[in-house]
């Protein structure tokens, strides 16, 4: 075993021994500064790191507190809506149906401004394109992709003259409700009995023959699938308004549309959503396979128009 040296009797050591045991001292000491100094820089540097989490999570939770108070103003909104608006339904239920053409056009413009004015409060902002395909001079068939309750919102707000949009029977439970989707022309769609969708649609072939726009998402429902791109089968039957009056078909694509709300319900927050509207379909220049298959064809169209986007944003 190795012996360390020991001093003699009078308690001290050989120069040579005496100088390894200061040499010891001293790099213990300064060891013992590079660690200090190291401990020091390693708290700064962790105080740091707290403090910026610290305002980050700070400025996060105001974030937060601003977009759930969208929610509760576009909440708010829409109740006083309908329950300040109870008169005005009584009205023109009564008087309204004197004059048919001033009433849709007078209601269409009262939920415009309130679908603008929420819009806004969402902080959504739109980017439009394809507008220049609109037929101004007759009625047309939307046919659009469907990501979030906001569509019917962006829809009403942009597209030009008479419009209504192919809603689910469901909605019909909500009295008040109900009666302001009658006045902007919005027909109920019952899914499970296929007599009375047929009704609906033989509706709506009226409503294009009298020059008012109709709106529907084949999908049949909101796509909750994560690519964009990824739309669910196409209901061939969505066409038919558009095969039996000749009327043009709009392909319409949405990009962003969800992340208003969807994504992250209840909050809603800001978002740019995308919208395009793609050049005229009329089914009887279709080749005849494609005339068969209307509903894959013009989903197909939509597909290719949100890849454009998504290569453009």
């Amino acid at each position: 075993a190795h012996e360390y040296p020991r001093p003699d009797s009078a308690g001290f050591c050989s120069p040579v021994v005496s100088d390894r045991l200061n040499f010891g001292k001293s790099y213990r000491k300064s060891t013992k500064k590079r660690t200090s100094g190291l401990v020091n820089a390693s708290n700064l540097l962790y105080n740091d790191t707290i403090k910026n989490i610290d305002r980050f999570c700070e400025n996060d939770n105001r974030f937060e507190v601003q977009v759930m108070i969208r929610f509760i103003l576009v909440f708010l909104l829409l109740m006083l809506f309908l329950v300040l608006t109870i008169p005005w339904v009584i009205w023109e239920a009564v008087w309204g149906k004197k004059d048919m053409e001033a009433r849709n056009h007078r209601c269409l413009a009262v939920v415009q401004f309130m679908f603008r004015l929420i819009l806004k409060i969402s902080g959504t902002k739109l980017v439009i394109e394809g507008m220049e395909n609109i037929p101004r001079d007759k009625a047309v068939l939307y046919v659009g992709n469907h990501r979030s309750y906001f569509d019917i919102l962006i829809g009403y707000t942009t597209v030009p003259g008479l419009l209504g949009f192919v809603a689910k029977k469901e909605m019909t439970r909500y009295p008040v409700l109900k009666n302001w989707m009658d006045y902007v022309q919005c027909l109920f769609l019952d899914r499970e009995d296929t007599r009375e969708a047929l009704k609906t649609i033989l509706e709506g072939i009226d409503k294009i023959k009298h020059g008012i726009s109709i709106w529907i998402f084949p999908e049949g429902t909101r796509n909750k699938n994560s690519e964009p791109t990824d739309l669910l089968p196409f209901k061939e039957g969505s066409l038919k308004m558009a095969e039996k009056t000749g009327c043009p078909v709009i392909p319409v694509a949405m990009l962003g549309n969800d992340g208003i709300f969807e994504q992250h319900i209840p909050f809603i927050r800001p978002r740019k959503v995308y919208l395009r509207y793609g050049k005229p379909i009329y089914l009887k220049e279709l080749l005849p396979e494609q005339r068969k298959k209307s509903g894959a064809y013009t989903r197909d169209v939509i597909i290719s128009m949100i890849k454009e986007m998504e290569e453009a944003v």
